[in-house]
């Protein structure tokens, strides 16, 4: 699994990202924990400010810089992320949080469930990439709040997109990022026996409830 990569010409959270040529003059860049060399992640993206653009980095700190300062990681770069655990298929360990993912496009049949626990944390922020799409309301993502598979967080069903039909997923097209105000939840995936798609890809960052978030140089040329 590639972690990053550029999407319709633009940084979007879950990419890494390392500091572009330049970055000290582009306000408070140098004074970030991401330093030449290091390799971060991009966890939330504030249209409209001045420094939109939080970024993660392997300790856990995170800092907003300006989109002039940071750019995305090469293959090169993408070394520095070789501490970053893979676990089982369809899940990427990324500094405060998980990337979970479908194969592209999904099978047919299918009904994935995965647990998210994080170490410390007590809340979640989720975001889905651009690109997520599936049939409408026959092949979804549900946030389900336990393992009884009864009640859920958010809505319903996260799908659509298949065929231009409507699509409901959380961080895309200006929606919201979806909140989850617990320590553990379960993501499902459902898909029936027909119509496939390029399927989802989902960040998801680990918060507290009280406060959600917001070795040599590598440059970008």
């Amino acid at each position: 699994m590639y972690l990053g990569g550029r999407e319709n010409g633009r940084i979007s959270v879950g990419m890494g990202v390392v500091l572009a040529k330049g970055y000290g003059s582009m306000g408070d860049a140098s004074e970030g924990p991401l330093k030449p060399g290091d390799v971060g992640v991009l966890v939330q993206d504030m249209h409209g400010v001045d420094q939109p653009y939080e970024v993660r980095v392997m300790d856990n700190r995170t800092w907003r810089y300006r989109l002039e300062a940071i750019c995305l990681e090469s293959e090169e770069d993408l070394k520095a992320l070789s501490t970053f655990d893979k676990t089982s298929d369809g899940v990427l360990e990324i500094p405060g949080g998980l990337i979970i993912e479908s194969p592209h496009p999904y099978e047919d049949n299918q009904d994935v469930y995965t647990v998210v626990e994080m170490s410390g944390a007590t809340g979640y922020i989720v975001t889905f990439d651009e690109q997520s799409s599936t049939e409408e309301d026959c092949d979804y993502v549900r946030f389900y709040k336990d393992d009884g598979h009864d009640s859920f967080w958010g809505d319903d069903k996260y799908s659509g997109g298949y065929q231009g039909s409507n699509k409901n997923f959380p961080g895309t097209g200006g929606r919201p990022a979806l909140t989850i105000p617990a320590g553990r939840f379960v993501v499902h995936f459902h898909s029936d026996g027909s119509n496939s798609d390029w399927g989802y890809k989902i960040t998801v960052m680990g918060a507290s409830v009280s406060h959600y978030p917001s070795t040599g140089e590598s440059f970008c040329t």
